[in-house]
């Protein structure tokens, strides 16, 4: 029998291979990471894609992330991507494909529609976007407006339903009301709201992102009162400025355009959560409601 191994020369044998520096494992990273555009979208509803003769893999931009390269480019939520130019998207995932697969660090085109009131004033454009690795942590979305910041302006591609024209509430105290023809909660909001509105003789505007056809045809089908004043933000666009995550939502605003309260959702037992405001639900179908 030979002299039994050195046991440190057996040890350096089994020993594992040094770590990489940091810069080097980030590098990689980096390298075999997908490309970052910076965006959260969603395919352009088809009534708007129709009216617009849009692509049908157009994609309406709902948030653009701050220090981004669709930041950067001039994008802002709202707008609609088309596509590469001469290449628009036939699906809506070919947005994704195209942002995780494109070369980084290279200005890349993109063409871009601004809407305007309508189709006609429509603004078309070609953004040049360069592309940076995803990032190990994303910026943090700006939130939605809150009691006390200014309210957005409301954007002239909001549709009335009906016969009536808008009316202009700029100035005014008023009440805008998110909802959806399908929102059960929505439709129980429905005679508190108006109830609250009419004690403090403020006008509603009630805004769904659905089209007008089927707004028009829940209101002609519906029964009971309504608000007066109706309108349908198909681009989502007064959705995105208000950061509207859920229906219904609740805003007061004051005759100087600031948010003085904000609900998101409703239930009987909470009711229309107004400082102040107090009302009752009569079961023979009378209501009544109580305000400072």
């Amino acid at each position: 029998a030979g002299e039994p191994p050195d046991p440190a020369t057996v040890a350096r044998s089994y020993a594992a291979a040094p770590f990489p520096p940091l810069s080097q494992e980030l590098a990689l990273l980096e390298e075999i990471s997908p490309s970052w555009l910076g965006v959260r979208f969603r395919p352009v509803a088809p009534p708007v894609r129709a009216a617009r003769r849009l692509p049908a893999g157009a994609n309406l931009l709902e948030a653009v992330y701050a220090d981004s390269p669709a930041r950067e480019a001039g994008l802002q939520a709202g707008d609609i991507v088309l596509g590469p130019p001469g290449q628009p998207f036939d699906s809506p995932r070919e947005l994704r494909e195209w942002t995780m697969t494109a070369p980084r660090g290279v200005a890349l085109p993109l063409l871009v529609v601004r809407p305007g009131e309508d189709g006609g004033d429509d603004l078309q454009f070609e953004a040049s976007l360069v592309l940076r690795a995803y990032p190990a942590r994303l910026p943090k979305p700006s939130g939605p407006p809150l009691v006390g910041d200014r309210a957005p302006i409301l954007p002239t591609t909001l549709k009335p339903v009906g016969s009536n024209q808008r009316a202009d509430l700029e100035g005014r105290p008023r009440v805008l009301f998110f909802w959806a023809t399908w929102c059960g909660p929505c439709k129980k909001a429905l005679p508190e709201v108006m109830a609250f509105a009419q004690s403090r003789g403020l006008p509603v505007l009630a805004i769904s992102d659905e089209d007008e056809d089927t707004v028009s045809k829940f209101l002609e089908g519906r029964g009971e009162a309504f608000f007066d004043q109706v309108a349908v933000d198909t681009l989502r666009q007064t959705f995105a400025s208000y950061g509207i995550s859920g229906t219904p939502t609740i805003l007061l605003i004051d005759r100087d355009g600031v948010i003085r309260h904000r609900q998101v959702g409703y239930s009987a037992d909470k009711g229309v959560t107004v400082d102040g405001w107090s009302w009752t639900r009569a079961t023979t179908g009378s209501k009544e409601g109580k305000a400072p």
